[in-house]
């Protein structure tokens, strides 16, 4: 399995009741995933909390806003999108700039902060399937 990037874009995060702040981009990268499937990926990371919870909460919430407007024009082009949302959040996973990307139609957001933890038996498995993934490509390596 690997992924081949298409595209690339870099979102800025404008602050409307705040025009002077700046912050990081969200990185955005369109690709194919086994050379058939779409996958849209999207990087962040979130203004800190530095300054305060409660005074930089809106910094992460304009954030969440920015993210959730580029999620849904997806979602308006391409039908059931697979679409992974990673990074630095500096926010738990009950704050209101997580939970606007929460409120998605059921089954079009995994968080897996809000969802039952994997079986151990599950987890087992996959890391399994890993090593072993790990190490075919290890003796392909030492082939080539």
């Amino acid at each position: 399995h690997y992924f081949q990037p298409i595209l690339h874009q870099s979102i800025r995060i404008n602050f409307p009741f705040d025009p002077g702040y700046i912050t990081r981009d969200i990185l955005y990268v369109q690709g194919l995933l086994n050379k058939t499937d779409t996958l849209h990926l999207f990087v962040n990371h979130w203004p800190s909390r530095r300054r305060g919870v409660e005074q930089t909460a809106p910094l992460r919430i304009q954030a969440a806003k920015v993210l959730r407007r580029f999620i849904d024009s997806l979602s308006r082009v391409y039908p059931k999108p697979k679409i992974i949302v990673m990074g630095d959040f500096n926010d738990e996973p009950s704050d209101r700039s997580i939970t606007l990307l929460n409120d998605l139609t059921p089954g079009e957001l995994y968080n897996p902060f809000n969802s039952p933890p994997l079986s151990p038996s599950l987890l087992r498995r996959e890391g399994e399937a890993l090593l072993r993934r790990e190490g075919e490509l290890r003796r392909e390596g030492a082939r080539g």
